[in-house]
């Protein structure tokens, strides 16, 4: 008769890992997050059949969904992602009514050139005067992270002023300053700021709100010229007087793309789940 003290313990059985159904569609690629969250809201998604219209329902990630009837299964495509040197004059749009540059005028023939069937949404925006680099992947969760403020994704920008910085201007900016943006109050403090020369200055942000440099840089009283981003989470564009421009030590001129991988982005080297 077998010791009832060396029976093996029965183990419980486990509890399926749930998240709220946003981030569930998120995680599978259907969406990012916040595209996830508006059709959610009006109705278009449905979990075991039955429509769900809070985004934060907990759901586990093996729950039937679909969305506008459409079965949604588990992510099974290649994750893409791209990085682009965005040339002033281009809008962070798909289509524009106005008739502007669009960067998915540059970003869709190089998906044909390489075969790449499935579209890329930008990562954030860059606005039509400011250049520099623009991700763009499929890959909706990891897009979320980077723009999660939580995440504390490093955004660096190289800003031409219309005049020199003062002392006390200077000090302002890395002190930071109290702004107005989209109707909220918003303290805006750069982690980093370097003076390159008199009117030339680097910053760095891991939040980046809307055109917050450039009312930074108004509230000092003075004025952008040019701007451009030159980082991104793990990527730096160098920009050289009389040099072409490097991404990562290549040559990467405005307007070129390039694929990168998903560590490529991560300043730690380390993946993002």
């Amino acid at each position: 008769m077998q010791d009832k003290k060396n029976k093996p313990a029965l183990r419980p059985p486990a509890v399926p890992e749930v998240h709220s159904l946003a981030r569930v569609l998120s995680k599978r690629g259907a969406a990012s997050r916040k595209q996830a969250e508006v059709l959610i809201a009006a109705g278009r998604v449905k979990v075991n059949g039955i429509v769900v219209r809070d985004a934060l329902y907990r759901i586990p990630l093996n729950a039937q969904l679909a969305i506008d009837d459409l079965a949604h299964h588990s992510q099974s495509q290649a994750f893409h992602y791209a990085v682009m040197h965005k040339p002033k004059g281009y809008v962070t749009t798909r289509s524009d009514e106005h008739g502007r540059k669009t960067v998915y005028d540059l970003l869709t023939p190089f998906l044909a050139i390489h075969a790449i069937t499935t579209p890329l949404q930008a990562v954030g925006r860059l606005d039509k005067d400011t250049a520099g680099l623009l991700l763009f992947t499929n890959d909706f969760a990891l897009a979320d992270l980077l723009l999660d403020p939580e995440s504390r994704t490093p955004k660096t920008y190289l800003v031409k002023l219309r005049r020199p910085v003062s002392p006390e201007e200077f000090l302002q900016l890395q002190r930071g300053t109290e702004l107005r943006i989209d109707g909220q109050s918003h303290f805006a403090k750069p982690s980093r700021v370097i003076q390159h020369k008199p009117a030339l200055i680097e910053l760095t942000l891991i939040e980046g709100k809307n055109r917050e440099v450039r009312r930074l840089i108004e509230a000092s009283s003075n004025k952008v010229e040019s701007l451009t981003r030159i980082g991104f989470a793990n990527l730096r564009l160098t920009l050289t007087p009389n040099l072409p421009p490097t991404l990562n030590g290549q040559a990467f001129p405005a307007g070129s793309l390039r694929f990168i991988t998903r560590r490529d982005l991560l300043a730690t080297g380390k993946m993002i789940a």
